[in-house]
């Protein structure tokens, strides 16, 4: 449901699950879905902050980027989108 014009950061959150039932849960996305679980939220926001209990690597589009911690902001228009009229 993301947009990548709208100024505003959509963030999937998954609490401790399995990585069987992440896989499971992660089927709908594939298909622009939300998932529905108890453990999956969904934020709209312009940053967060990123921590955990113990060392964690992160990565975005299989890229290594560092450790935890970490701030994710948006960037206001970085970069222009080109969008077909069908999808405004």
């Amino acid at each position: 449901m993301a947009k990548p014009d709208d100024d505003i950061l959509d963030v999937f959150a998954c609490a401790d699950v399995s990585i069987l039932d992440f896989i499971i849960q992660s089927v709908p996305m594939k298909k622009s879905l939300p998932v529905r679980h108890p453990k999956v939220s969904y934020l709209r926001t312009t940053a967060v902050d990123l921590t955990a209990a113990g060392p964690c690597a992160i990565e975005a589009d299989g890229e290594w980027l560092g450790w935890l911690p970490a701030r994710v902001e948006l960037a206001r228009m970085k970069v222009k989108f080109l969008v077909p009229e069908k999808y405004v």
